[in-house]
């Protein structure tokens, strides 16, 4: 019987024929990473708490919307992977559906968002080679077809639009606007997703400068990054108990990572390393102390 998956199938065994080797089998396998949700929580951290406070938001909940849609479309389709019909292709077999690739949505939303949002031509170039090599690496896996990765591109460049066309006028909607994705994530059942953007809508609700990085030096900048990541890692790694529990680790990491972070920083430096500012003014061409 006719089936454009078996062509496919056909197309990636005689890919893997050629290329597969002891180097680039577990160099792809790293790929594989990269559209994990502890790589994407790395990077929206190094965003947020060291790069661009608003642009680590912005990706934040466009990442949290992209995975939505991508997860209701893959139980809408219910399509299989490669390594569900032939395991013989896949180094490793992801149970959940394939279309539309996942990796594909998000390379197209780093690219998007990296043209967008710098004129540098290394980043630029950079984002669209990272993007090549993750969607080139589902299919030398085994896990995606090259139709699950053109129709995670396209939801990617729809996505994108949406970005483009809307960020700034939702932004302007002001902080009431953070907590519409737990709404939306409620009525879909995403749960754990709720929580975590629930608790990110609470601290940013908190922090009426969410549009700047409110930390002065880079020292405390990283400072900030390193226990808002490790204080949100440790929550997470709580194993689960209950539905109840686990909603509300998730919106205490959320939280945590959002706001009390930053606010526990602030608050141990005024307690045990407080020191007052020493302005100079100047007369007769000489600096006094005051």
């Amino acid at each position: 019987m006719f089936s454009p998956h078996a062509i496919e199938l056909k197309w990636i065994q005689h890919l893997q024929d050629l290329l597969r080797s002891p180097v680039l089998d577990p160099f792809f396998q790293c790929c594989h990473y990269i559209d994990t949700f502890p790589f994407s929580f790395i990077v929206i951290s190094l965003l947020w708490h060291l790069i661009n406070k608003d642009m680590g938001i912005k990706v934040l909940y466009v990442a949290i919307c992209s995975m939505a849609i991508n997860l209701l479309l893959k139980s809408f389709f219910q399509l299989p992977r490669p390594c569900h019909l032939d395991p013989s292709v896949g180094l490793f077999c992801p149970l959940s559906y394939g279309f539309p690739s996942g990796a594909a949505q998000t390379a197209y939303l780093i690219v998007g968002i990296t043209w967008m949002e710098t004129q540098k031509r290394l980043y630029r170039y950079s984002s669209l080679g990272f993007a090549i090599i993750l969607c080139f690496s589902r299919v030398y896996l085994g896990v995606h077809f090259f139709s699950d990765i053109i129709g995670g591109l396209f939801l990617g460049s729809l996505i994108i639009w949406c970005y483009a066309r809307y960020s700034e006028r939702i932004r302007e909607m002001g902080t009431g606007v953070y907590f519409l994705p737990p709404l939306i994530l409620f009525y879909f059942h995403f749960f754990f997703y709720l929580g975590l953007t629930l608790g990110v809508a609470l601290g940013l609700s908190l922090d009426q400068k969410a549009s700047s990085i409110s930390i002065e030096s880079l020292k405390k900048r990283f400072l900030n990054f390193l226990i808002a990541i490790l204080g949100t890692s440790l929550l997470l790694c709580i194993p689960s108990i209950s539905f109840e529990i686990d909603l509300l680790i998730a919106l205490l990491s959320g939280f945590w990572f959002s706001y009390l972070a930053f606010y526990t920083i602030n608050k141990v430096e005024d307690r045990f390393f407080y020191r007052p500012k020493v302005y100079l003014y100047k007369s007769n061409d000489q600096y006094y102390r005051h």
